[in-house]
């Protein structure tokens, strides 16, 4: 099991903005407001994907051998999207994936930690692999999460 990170590349958008709407209907839907639902929709479409793409944002693919295991996106101190495909969890390669970031932040001088804004079906997993929370559950005028933090 070995994974490889590549940027996402034009004909890839489409596959990707799927990949986050299937996730996000599955698992995350029902800690978004209205508000924040609205937002998520038009970030995850792939007019504004391909628009980050082409500011040169940070969007991976994640694939051991020619399977699609998962989407990293990421900006200098952000985890802005990260799924891992239901089919591929629970082998791994969420930690490996963080493993990696941390390698990038370190090699690119990003930041000295990785933050995220949590969904509550996520913070075992975060902290499972090393984030740790910073203060408690909020909920804001788009989301319930909870702040976590990994050092790099």
């Amino acid at each position: 099991m070995e994974l490889t990170f590549r940027i996402i590349q034009e004909g890839e958008v489409s596959l990707v903005s799927s990949l986050i709407m299937d996730m996000y209907q599955q698992h995350l839907r029902r800690y978004y407001t209205d508000m924040g639902n609205t937002q998520f929709v038009e970030a995850a479409s792939p007019g504004q994907i391909n628009a980050r793409r082409l500011a040169n944002a940070h969007i991976y693919l994640i694939h051991d051998a020619k399977d699609l295991v998962g989407v990293l996106e990421f900006d200098h101190e952000v985890l802005k999207q990260f799924f891992i495909v239901d089919d591929f969890r629970g082998r791994g390669y969420g930690r490996m994936a963080i493993n990696w970031l941390k390698g990038f932040f370190r090699t690119h001088n990003l930041g000295k930690a990785i933050v995220v804004h949590a969904s509550p079906n996520a913070y075992l997993a975060f902290d499972k692999v090393g984030f740790i929370a910073v203060g408690g559950e909020e909920k804001s005028e788009t989301m319930i999460s909870k702040r976590m933090e990994l050092p790099v």
